[in-house]
């Protein structure tokens, strides 16, 4: 629309001069062409002229009468032709229909590509596309506001996708744990298996009541298995020391026995009683691999 001023210089000339050219509508009485006409008009007191557009691309023609032979720049020009192509249905989804951006005006590269940052404005910040139109604000700047604009979004999308993924990972690994210690109260018999099935304890707390309950029975547990494993380590080191045989024996009797009181304390000393000892030990060991 035109500024006061001129839209008064315009109603004073069709006051003198009578409207030279009729207001263009659509058959349901939309104005396509002559809004400023029809302002003066209203000025003036009087109804203006109209004509009914009757052909088959709206779109061109709004362009063409309203768009191109305007004095306007380039991103003007963009803004102005993605608002009447959007009206038209041509955008969707964030991008123009095939063969819709050259519609009514430059089909050059830097137009299109205005055309292109129009719609994202159209987009995301479709308030200050009148702005844009009349100068206002640069198409630039604002297809940076509107860039800055789409990508929080995505950004709180991203977030959201993080969390919700963050979330399920959490649940799962708390099914697999419930499913960890579930399987532990069973296999012990747990008489915390009645309190899970009535629903008055939860998994997590009953298996920490059962905990509790058989700490001195695990504590026992875990220091007879620490025996275990320190004699049989001892026993593996002890037949792996005389895996040598009669040969081994031999050198042991010639290279080392004498030697024997050097180095041990005479309780350490080997007597037939105590090899004949080791030999019965062995070798019931021994029937048992053979089992």
């Amino acid at each position: 629309m035109l500024p006061d001023s001129e839209l008064a210089d315009l109603a004073e000339s069709i006051r003198e001069n009578g409207l030279r050219q009729p207001v263009v509508v659509t058959p349901n009485g939309r104005i396509i062409d002559g809004r400023n006409r029809t302002a003066a008009c209203a000025l003036l007191g009087i109804t203006p002229e109209t004509v009914v557009y009757e052909g088959d691309d709206l779109a061109q023609y709004v362009i063409d009468c309203n768009v191109t032979r305007r004095n306007m720049t380039t991103g003007e020009r963009a803004m102005a032709t993605a608002l009447v192509l959007a009206e038209d249905g041509q955008r969707g989804d964030g991008r123009w229909k095939r063969g819709s951006i050259g519609t009514g005006s430059d089909s050059d590269t830097a137009f299109s590509k205005a055309v292109q940052w129009a719609g994202t404005i159209l987009d995301w910040t479709p308030d200050v596309a009148e702005t844009v139109i009349v100068g206002g604000i640069p198409l630039k700047v604002a297809y940076a506001d509107a860039c800055a604009a789409r990508d929080a979004v995505d950004t709180a999308k991203r977030t959201k996708a993080i969390e919700a993924n963050r979330r399920r990972e959490d649940t799962i690994r708390e099914r697999e744990a419930n499913d960890r210690m579930l399987a532990a109260l069973t296999k012990s018999g747990s008489k915390y298996l009645a309190s899970i099935e009535s629903g008055d304890m939860a998994i997590k707390a009953a298996h920490a009541a059962h905990l509790a309950d058989t700490e001195k029975d695990r504590e026992a547990e875990r220091q007879l298995d620490m025996g275990r494993h320190s004699t049989v380590r001892r026993i593996s080191e002890c037949v792996r020391h005389l895996e040598g045989g009669d040969h081994g024996g031999d050198i042991f009797l010639r290279e080392f026995h004498p030697h024997e009181q050097r180095f041990l304390t005479d309780r350490e000393w080997l007597t037939r009683a105590k090899v004949q000892s080791a030999i019965d030990f062995l070798t019931t060991i021994k029937k048992g691999l053979d089992r």
